[in-house]
């Protein structure tokens, strides 16, 4: 008798570890669903469907191919974003994808127009005035007009929006807005200086502001970094001479002056300078490995040269001889040069392996998914490079 008491008590004691197993696996499966949606509740917002399908749109968009014809005004600049390419006209936004196809088109109507890139959003903006606007790949999100004329603008691939301006209570006014509303986050007041130009690092983790003052040693420019999530200044750099390009990594910004090039780092010091006598820069081109600086005049093209410098700013090359330089290109192994209707293409240690020929002279050279190709004064086109070893030899033939 005694054992089937206790067989009886050890069947409820599993049923009842069983039934508690049930309930407490229940529960932590109701707030794990509960979790879910806050956490996405949290990050709706106004613009989150409008994502959604742009994300669908350029996923399936169709493969129209190359060449991919802009039927615009003339051509000011293309710039890459996630699937897409952005070109800028004296008239329009287009946004092609990167098979070739149309994803949208925006018609901006501004005097002097520019833009700034994200991942998937761009910022447009009508330089020396007040309206400017945020688009995704697919359509517009948010426009607007700032309180003063713009000098700059710029967005960071998580969408936020800064727009920098003359101060009324200072030199520069710099606005950042948050990219869930577009609204106002933070006001930075510059004092140093007149503001030139505005970018975000690459990690979001803060952005820089390039301001000009006079010394009597001549102009300098003051570049201020400031911390997006304490929203104060965590740093600042005087560098003699205009600065003309501002490129961020990982480790440190290399900062391209009208007389030399700094590499700054982690704690915005300067580590390492090269400098140059004051013969006009008429390119600037850099990759994750080197920086390529072509100097001259394009009207006396005979004098014109590029210095390639490597990332830790050592002197590799100079090619001479180099003829017009409408622009310049570098890849991580390639440095493309646009020289009136035709590309050349130099290793970094400055040997011409490649070339093409053009039809018409070219606005500039692009990557998207690590393809090349030429923004033309009427299309997109595939930049085709062709070994000079095999022009040679069908000459020799």
């Amino acid at each position: 008798m005694s054992n089937i008491i206790d067989e009886v008590t050890i069947a409820r004691k599993r049923r009842r570890r069983r039934y508690h197993r049930r309930r407490f696996i229940a529960a932590i499966t109701i707030i794990t669903i509960i979790t879910a949606i806050v956490i996405i509740a949290s990050n709706i917002n106004l613009y989150t469907f409008r994502n959604i399908k742009d994300f669908f749109t350029v996923t399936f968009a169709k493969n129209d191919g190359y060449p991919a014809m802009l039927v615009s005004s003339k051509p000011i600049t293309a710039k890459e974003l996630k699937g897409a390419t952005a070109i800028l006209t004296g008239s329009e936004v287009i946004l092609k994808g990167t098979r070739g196809s149309e994803l949208f088109r925006y018609t901006h109507g501004y005097s002097n127009p520019a833009i700034d890139v994200g991942k998937t959003r761009l910022i447009i903006y009508d330089s020396g005035n007040k309206s400017y606007g945020i688009l995704n790949r697919t359509g517009i999100l948010y426009q607007d007009e700032s309180e003063l004329p713009i000098v700059s603008a710029a967005i960071s691939n998580s969408g936020t929006v800064a727009v920098l301006t003359r101060g009324e209570r200072s030199l520069a006014q710099l606005e950042v807005k948050s990219n869930i509303d577009y609204l106002s986050d933070f006001i930075w007041y510059g004092v140093s200086g007149f503001p030139l130009s505005c970018n975000f690092s690459l990690d979001n983790k803060e952005i820089y502001v390039v301001t000009l003052s006079a010394t009597n040693s001549g102009i300098v420019s003051i570049l201020t970094f400031i911390d997006l999530d304490k929203k104060i200044e965590v740093g600042e750099v005087t560098l003699g001479g205009m600065i003309l390009e501002v490129y961020g990594d990982s480790r440190q910004y290399t900062v391209v002056t009208d007389k030399g090039v700094y590499l700054l780092n982690n704690e915005h010091k300067t580590d390492i300078s090269y400098s140059f006598s004051r013969t006009p820069i008429l390119s600037i081109a850099k990759s994750d490995n080197y920086l390529a600086l072509s100097f001259g005049d394009n009207s006396k093209a005979d004098v014109n040269y590029t210095i390639i410098l490597s990332n830790e700013l050592e002197p590799l090359v100079t090619i001479k001889d180099i003829g017009v330089v409408d622009g310049t290109y570098m890849t991580s192994d390639l440095l493309l040069v646009l020289i009136s209707g035709r590309v050349k293409g130099f290793t970094p240690l400055g040997v011409e392996i490649s070339e093409c020929e053009l039809v018409t002279r070219a606005v500039n050279i692009f990557t998207v998914r690590n393809k090349l190709y030429l923004l033309l004064n009427d299309r997109i086109d595939l930049l085709e490079m062709v070994s000079l070893s095999e022009t040679n030899k069908k000459s020799d033939e």
